[in-house]
């Protein structure tokens, strides 16, 4: 991050236990640390392994000590500026950013003051002059509402990837905002899942992120009562907002939404459902064909529940176009693969790896050479 900010960064090294967590989990290792650590999050931390433990025990078999050299709470200082988030530009921290700028989320409105943008080694910022392209535009809109933008780099997406899941990036996403503990009071961590359609376990959970942090230092996991459909139909009031929006998974030559990819799409027909017009940040719409193809990408639970909603709003708002069919064939074909076909899959590979393992099969594999001295060769 530029040398500006290198001021507000804390001495404790609470973000580096948050951002290290999931590597202890899934080694077994304990987690030693030559320095301050809050006891808070340390006793937070108790409970964040214990829910994940029952969540994925196979992956996370043990819990893990946490054992720092010293370990006190950090103070709250009477000058803070308000509070940070986790700002990408998405539809999601957009909603979150909006919202509480313009004071309509009631007894729940923050402070918001700071935005981090975080780059990693993954889309959509894969290389130093992509990122510079969102974080201008970005950084504008927000310096107007009085919120400052802060870009920051880190290898921890890719370096403390412990497994093969992705659990590990709402912890360095969160450890990245824990930098700023004591310049601000509180982080926000916009959520992806509405409460009625969670999927569990996941990376980014109403009940897990707020373990990933402290008394000092409170994360808020923000915006769980919405979908995203109804976050969509609130950004489309602000064209601003709209022209800088960045959501695109393949995005790798310029400031625009590529309109191909899945994430574009699933976005594109959140707008359609809200009957708004389509951003400029779009370099093309989406096709009834295109809608058809994403049952073929390898979509999660996750992506199925974006879909299911954006039918259930599209029905609700008796929308009745072509692209409303498309994607409840979709639909169809992609809980045919996620509930049926993929458990099968997993089932036969499974008996496979477990044939493979069994004595009676490795005593009846050749050995180098042997086949041929049968064959009299």
């Amino acid at each position: 991050m530029p040398a500006e900010y290198a001021s507000q960064i804390t001495s404790s090294m609470d973000p580096f236990v948050v951002a290290a967590i999931y590597v202890g989990m899934t080694t077994g290792a304990d987690l030693r640390i030559h320095g301050e650590v809050s006891p808070s999050l340390i006793q937070n931390l108790e409970e964040f392994q214990t829910i994940w433990k029952c969540w994925r025990p196979k992956i996370y078999t043990n819990k893990i000590q946490i054992i720092a050299d010293i370990e006190r709470e950090q103070l709250i200082a009477k000058d803070v500026a308000g509070d940070v988030m986790a700002f990408s530009g998405g539809v999601d921290s957009s909603f979150t950013a909006f919202s509480h700028i313009h004071k309509l989320r009631g007894r729940l409105n923050r402070n918001i003051k700071a935005g981090v943008l975080i780059q990693s080694s993954v889309p959509p910022f894969a290389s130093n002059d992509l990122f510079k392209h969102p974080y201008n535009n970005l950084a504008v809109m927000l310096a107007n509402f009085g919120v400052n933008l802060i870009p920051m780099t880190t290898n921890a997406y890719k370096d403390l990837r412990s497994n093969r899941l992705r659990d590990h990036f709402t912890p360095v996403a969160i450890s990245c905002l824990m930098l700023f503990q004591g310049t601000y009071r509180a982080g926000l961590l916009a959520s992806t899942e509405p409460y009625d359609a969670l999927v569990t376990p996941w990376v980014t959970h109403p009940l897990t992120d707020p373990l990933l942090s402290s008394n000092s230092f409170k994360l808020i996991h923000d915006g769980a009562e919405f979908n995203r459909t109804q976050k969509v139909g609130y950004l489309a009031n602000f064209p601003e907002a709209l022209s800088v929006l960045q959501v695109c998974w393949w995005k790798d030559r310029g400031e625009k939404n590529c309109g191909k990819c899945s994430k574009c799409i699933r976005t594109i027909l959140n707008f359609r459902t809200v009957k708004a017009a389509l951003p400029t940040c779009f370099e093309q719409d989406a096709s009834d064909l295109q809608i058809l193809r994403l049952s073929l990408e390898n979509m999660n639970q996750a992506m199925l529940n974006e879909l299911e909603l954006i039918l259930s709003d599209a029905q609700k708002a008796s929308i009745s176009d072509s692209w409303v069919l498309a994607l409840k064939i979709c639909i169809w074909i992609t809980r045919l693969r996620i509930r049926v076909l993929s458990p099968i899959k997993q089932s036969l590979l499974k008996l496979l790896n477990a044939v493979r393992l069994s004595p009676d099969f490795k005593q009846k594999q050749f050995k180098p050479g042997q086949l041929s001295n049968k064959a009299g060769v």
